[in-house]
């Protein structure tokens, strides 16, 4: 009988080695998987923010051009008006200029 109970206590021993075991090699995968995942992850976050800032970089780049190119185009309509108006302009200038020089006594003369 002792011989039985020996032998109990021996696979049981043995038994809670094999799970100790399983539950320290189950502790190194989680902690492994953790750690790759992880890794992963900041991968993934880096990935991203150079994909976003190549995509803002892309937008400024856009914006830039398309106000270069709205600027050019405003300057062509003014220059178009100034052109389109000069002999007006030039009236209006001249007028102001005989405003300012104008005294009380050509008003006499």
């Amino acid at each position: 009988m002792g011989d039985i109970v020996d032998y109990i206590v021996e696979k049981e021993n043995e038994a809670e080695e094999i799970l100790n075991k399983a539950r320290e090699k189950s502790s190194e995968i989680i902690r492994e998987a953790d750690m790759e995942v992880s890794s992963k992850i900041s991968k993934a976050r880096e990935k991203a923010q150079h994909i976003l800032q190549d995509d803002v970089n892309k937008v400024e780049k856009d914006i830039e051009a398309k106000k270069e190119e709205e600027i050019k185009k405003i300057n062509k309509e003014f220059d178009s008006f100034l052109e389109e108006n000069k002999n007006i302009i030039d009236d209006i200038v001249i007028k102001v200029i005989e405003c300012i020089t104008r005294t009380e006594f050509d008003e006499v003369i």
